[in-house]
């Protein structure tokens, strides 16, 4: 990549971390291997309204956790995992169920 295309990737790259930092919804960051998705993520966070509160990093690969800990870690913040597809089947729908709730419990569809 050249220092035009890389420059002009970094610009792309921050208008859209504005653009998603001003939603009052939830943020999902979809990446391919070796895309700055973590980067990306943490400037969103900084961003936001919600720059104060927690940002919990999951890298799903090496750690174990129930990532319901973590959700309830991040609070109000923001929560990154990482390498999610690593998670079992089981973590994976006990995560979704968790992210349904707090929809709901905050008056989401």
């Amino acid at each position: 990549m050249d220092a035009v295309s890389a420059s002009r990737g970094k610009e792309l790259r921050a208008l859209a971390a504005r653009a998603a930092a001003s939603s009052t919804s939830g943020v999902l960051v979809l990446a391919r291997p070796g895309a700055p998705a973590f980067e990306l993520a943490r400037e969103v966070h900084a961003l936001s309204t919600r720059a104060s509160r927690p940002f919990v990093h999951v890298r799903c690969a090496h750690e174990r956790e129930d990532p319901s800990g973590a959700l309830a870690r991040a609070g109000e913040g923001a929560l990154f995992l990482e390498s999610v597809e690593w998670l079992s089947e089981a973590a994976q729908e006990a995560l979704a169920r968790e992210l349904a709730l707090q929809r709901e419990r905050k008056g989401g569809a």
